[in-house]
């Protein structure tokens, strides 16, 4: 996978589970657990601090800057 993408398959996973909950963070009105579930993490923990990881700041904190652009 890595010789043909660059990315170990672990964080390609997570990518896309961040960029799913991006989408859902600006057009729904779910909570942070339920996107959390909806993103493929069981603990809303995890999600959170991948979210961090990927990001630089807090699912809360994305929704509020995007809200704020519109």
């Amino acid at each position: 996978f890595k010789e043909k993408t660059g990315q170990n398959l672990s964080d390609y996973i997570t990518y896309l589970r961040v960029e799913k909950a991006k989408l859902l963070l600006t057009q729904t009105n779910y909570s942070v657990n339920e996107i959390a579930l909806k993103s493929g993490y069981i603990y809303p923990n995890s999600f959170i601090n991948a979210f961090k990881k990927k990001v630089g700041i807090s699912p809360t904190k994305y929704r509020t800057l995007y809200q704020s652009c519109n």
